[in-house]
């Protein structure tokens, strides 16, 4: 304990987040350019795509970024930006001038410094109602508005709301969803690490990213673990189920491209089940009976 309040008591504080971000920005691009592992693919004609990179070390194997550019703008929207090779960039920016860069929660950050440096014209979003969020953030890059304003950008093309039940309320939200609107007339679901597909492996095992049965993507275990309210992000994704969605899109793992109702419905079925275990558990701890669904479950 002395040790503990002796090294707190000689820690030198933090410089100010607008320093360490100014300091973040100066860091030559190459230094953060890592490997990739896909090409630049195009995932929906003519307005949105993704390409896969080397994860961090002490995440999944494979993170995404995500360039959606809204019908009729030569604008691009980047989600989750990855400092990539030159040939990649170059394949980037002949889609359109990079506008806005989404950091969609407090760990998807660590480019966005030198990605602003390259393209200062672009404008920086993310979620600022919760202060541990904006604070993490704002250590690297200087945000310039909070997300859910991309809704009255781009004439509705862009829909960002968060998930009911993920948050303890509707302001302290560690990311949003997005809806981006297709050339089809269908709109593709975006989340960052709030639903994750990735390969088999160990990483994989370890933060429950590997798809459900039928190839659907799934809440991770983290994600399992510091939601709020299971059942209600299990209804949100039921009635997400109804809406004219034809793409799932997230950080960690292939875009889902198929029958999407479907997977809303596992996504629900799956955090039912987590329910429904952890309510017959608690009943045979307080020595009650458990829930039906939740015997039912257990037979199965």
């Amino acid at each position: 304990m002395l040790a503990v309040a002796l090294a707190t008591a000689t820690r030198k504080p933090e410089p100010p987040a607008e320093v360490q971000a100014a300091a973040k920005a100066k860091e030559p691009w190459d230094s953060h350019v890592v490997s990739a592992l896909s090409d630049l693919q195009e995932i929906s004609p003519g307005c949105l795509w993704q390409v896969s990179a080397k994860g961090a070390s002490a995440g999944p194997p494979m993170r995404n970024m995500t360039v959606y550019r809204p019908e009729g703008s030569g604008e691009l929207v980047v989600f989750s930006a990855v400092a990539l090779e030159a040939h990649l960039m170059e394949q980037v920016e002949a889609l359109g001038r990079p506008a806005v860069l989404v950091v969609p929660n407090a760990y998807h950050r660590e480019d966005a410094a030198v990605w602003k440096a390259r393209y200062p014209d672009c404008k920086v979003c993310a979620p600022q109602g919760s202060t541990w969020v904006r604070e993490r953030i704002a250590k690297v890059v200087a945000v310039d508005f909070d997300s859910r304003e991309l809704s009255q950008r781009y004439g509705g093309a862009i829909a960002v709301e968060a998930i009911d039940g993920w948050n303890l309320n509707s302001e302290e939200v560690f990311e949003y969803y997005y809806t981006l609107k297709l050339a089809d007339g269908t709109r593709a679901y975006y989340v960052c690490d709030m639903l994750l597909r990735t390969n088999p492996g160990f990483m994989s095992w370890v933060f429950g990213s590997g798809p459900l049965p039928g190839g659907f993507p799934r809440v991770g275990r983290l994600g399992k673990l510091f939601l709020h309210d299971r059942k209600r992000v299990a209804k949100f994704y039921v009635q997400l189920a109804q809406q004219n969605i034809s793409i799932i899109c997230y950080a960690h793992g292939d875009a889902f491209r198929g029958d999407c109702k479907a997977a809303f419905e596992a996504i629900a079925a799956d955090l039912d089940a987590m329910c429904d275990l952890k309510e017959g558990h608690e009943a045979a701890c307080q020595g009650e009976e458990a829930p039906a669904s939740a015997k039912r479950r257990k037979r199965e």
